[in-house]
C-alpha cells in the first residue's frame, strides 16, 4: 500500500503559517476564557451568596481536569488527529458552560465548569501546542509566541465581553451565550492539520505522522520488502556491471502514532529499516515505550525542571484569579478591574511575539532567560501589596511583560532539555505537577482571603511560591553549568 507524501513538508514554512494562525485564534477563545475566571469567580460568589473559599474549588477542579488530562489528550492527538481531538474538546466546552444555566446550586458548577469545561481545555490547548512544536525547528519560538499571542489578544476581548454579558443578561444568561461562543473552537480545528487529519510533518527532516491503518500496511510492506532483499542486491549489481546509473536514494520520512515508528522513503513505500520496528503487539511497544520514559525519569533534573516550571507557569492563572478581585476588594468598579486585564494583554502580546525572534537568534540562553523572568514576577506581586489603582494599573502591566516572556519558551525549552521525542512525556507531565498545585494552591487563596478580609496574605503567599521555583531554576543552571566547564576540562586534558 502507497503512502503518498505532500509535495513540499510544510516545515517552518506555508501550511505550517496557517495552521500557526488558526492556533492563535483557538486560544483566543480557549485561553481568553481561562484570563475571565477571575470575573467568573466574582459573579458567581455574589450569585449564590457563599465564600471565596468554596468558588475557588471551581477553578480547581477546572485546572485540575485540564491538566491531568494533558498526556491522555497529546496521545490522542498523535494516535487520532489533532483536528478530531480539538473538535470533541469545543463540544466539551460549549456543553458544560451551556449547561451551567441550569444550576441551581454551586455544587452542580463543580461538574459542569469543573469538569467537562476542564475536559474541553485539556483537548484544545495541549494539542495545539504538540502540532506547532511538530510543524516548526528554526522558527519554533516564533511560532509560539504568534500562537500564544492569541492568549493575549484573548484577554482584550473576552473578560470585557463576559463582564457586559453579566450585566446585560446575568450570570445564567452568560453562561448560555459563552457556551454558544466556545462551540466556535471547532471552525479552527480544520485547520489543524494539513489535507489528510493523520498528516502532519514533525521536523525539518520531513518526518510525517500517518494513521494506524498506514503504518499497518507499511508493517506488511516491510517484511514484503524484506524478503526480496537479496533479489533486488543482485539486480543491483547487475546493472552496476553494465555501467547503468545507479537509482537516486529517495528521502526518508518517518511516521508514527506514538507507540511506533516507520520510516517511508519518498515513493511512499517503507524503506530498508530494521525488522524489529514492526515486530510486537501493542502491549510489547507499550512496554517499550514506558522502558524509555523510565529512563528519562529516573534522572533529578526531569523533576526539578518540571516542579519549578510548572510553578513558573502558574504565575498567569493565579494572576487572573486574584487581580480582578483584588481590584473589586480595593474599591475599583467592574469595569476599572476588567481594563486591568486588557491592559495586561496589551503588554502581554507584544513580548510574545518580540520574545520569540529574540530567542530564536539564540541572543541569550533560554533558562537564563526563564529563570530571571520568574524571579522578576515573584518579586512583583509585592506591588499588590500597595492597596491604591495606580499600584494595580502597574502590576497588570508589568506581569504582562514577563509572562509574556515566559510562555511561550517552555515548550522550547522542554524540547531542548528533553529532545522532541519527548515532548508528549514531558509536556504531559508538566500538566499533571500543574494540575497537583492548581488543586491546592487557589482554595487555599480564597481561604486566606475568609480569614483576613483581604488578599495581601494570599499575595505574599504567591510571591514566596513563585520566587521559590525561580531560585530551583537558579540552582539547576549553577549545576549545568559546571558540570559543563567540568566536562570541557576533561576534553582538553591530552590523552596518556
Amino acid at each position: 500500500m502507497a503512502l503518498a507524501k505532500p509535495a513540499a513538508s510544510p516545515v517552518d514554512r506555508g501550511w505550517a503559517w496557517v495552521i500557526c494562525g488558526a492556533g492563535s485564534f483557538l486560544h483566543i477563545l480557549v485561553i481568553g476564557n481561562v484570563r475571565s475566571t477571575g470575573l467568573l469567580l466574582a459573579s458567581v460568589s455574589e450569585h449564590y451568596n457563599r465564600s471565596k473559599r468554596d468558588t475557588s474549588w471551581i477553578l480547581s477542579f477546572m485546572f485540575l481536569v485540564f491538566l491531568i488530562l494533558t498526556p491522555v489528550t497529546m496521545a490522542l492527538a498523535r494516535r487520532f488527529s489533532v483536528r478530531l481531538v480539538v473538535s470533541i474538546g469545543s463540544c466539551f466546552l460549549g456543553l458544560g458552560f451551556s449547561l451551567s444555566y441550569f444550576a441551581e446550586s454551586l455544587e452542580v458548577l463543580y461538574f459542569t465548569i469543573g469538569l467537562l469545561v476542564g475536559i474541553g481545555l485539556s483537548m484544545t490547548h495541549p494539542p495545539t501546542v504538540l502540532i506547532i512544536s511538530y510543524y516548526f525547528l528554526q522558527r519554533r519560538t516564533v511560532a509560539m509566541g504568534i500562537t500564544f499571542s492569541g492568549c493575549s489578544m484573548g484577554a482584550l476581548c473576552m473578560p470585557p465581553l463576559m463582564n457586559y454579558l453579566i450585566e446585560q443578561y446575568t450570570f445564567r444568561g452568560c453562561m448560555l451565550i459563552w457556551g454558544a461562543i466556545m462551540l466556535n473552537v471547532a471552525s479552527k480545528a480544520k485547520q489543524q492539520t494539513n489535507g489528510d487529519p493523520h498528516h502532519y510533518c514533525t521536523s525539518a527532516d520531513n518526518i510525517l505522522f500517518v494513521s494506524g491503518s498506514a503504518k499497518s500496511a507499511a508493517g506488511r510492506s516491510c517484511r514484503r520488502r524484506a524478503t526480496s532483499t537479496n533479489a533486488t542486491s543482485a539486480e543491483a549489481a547487475e546493472d552496476a556491471s553494465r555501467g547503468a546509473p545507479a537509482p537516486h536514494a529517495p528521502a526518508i520520512f518517518l511516521a508514527s502514532c506514538g507507540d511506533v515508528s516507520v520510516l517511508f522513503d519518498s515513493g511512499g513505500g517503507p524503506a530498508n529499516t530494521p525488522e524489529d520496528v514492526f515486530q510486537g503487539n501493542f502491549v510489547t511497544r507499550l512496554r517499550r515505550s514506558f522502558k524509555e520514559s523510565g529512563r528519562l525519569m529516573r534522572r533529578p533534573r526531569f523533576w526539578v525542571l518540571l516542579f519549578s516550571l510548572s510553578l513558573a507557569a502558574q504565575a498567569m492563572p493565579f494572576n487572573f484569579m486574584v487581580l480582578p478581585q483584588h481590584g473589586k476588594n480595593i474599591g475599583m468598579t467592574a469595569t476599572e478591574y476588567t481594563r486591568l486585564l486588557q491592559y495586561q494583554g496589551i503588554t502581554d502580546l507584544v513580548t510574545r511575539i518580540s520574545i520569540g525572534f529574540l530567542a530564536d537568534r539564540q541572543l541569550f540562553r533560554r533558562q537564563l532567560l526563564l529563570l530571571t523572568l520568574t524571579i522578576a514576577q515573584g518579586a512583583l506581586w509585592c506591588l499588590l501589596l500597595h492597596p491604591t489603582p495606580a499600584a494595580a494599573l502597574a502590576y497588570a502591566l508589568l506581569e504582562g511583560l514577563l509572562a509574556g516572556g515566559l510562555v511561550p519558551n517552555l515548550a522550547p525549552m522542554l524540547v531542548e532539555t528533553f529532545g522532541i521525542e519527548n515532548l508528549g512525556l514531558t509536556y504531559g507531565m508538566l500538566g499533571i505537577i500543574e494540575s497537583i498545585i492548581m488543586l491546592i494552591v487557589p482554595v487555599l487563596l480564597g481561604d486566606l482571603f475568609d480569614r483576613t478580609g483581604s488578599w495581601n496574605a494570599s499575595i505574599i503567599f504567591l510571591s514566596a511560591l513563585i520566587g521559590f521555583a525561580g531560585l530551583l531554576l537558579l540552582a539547576d543552571d549553577l549545576v549545568q553549568q559546571r558540570l559543563e566547564r567540568r566536562r570541557r576540562q576533561q576534553s582538553a586534558k591530552p590523552a596518556p
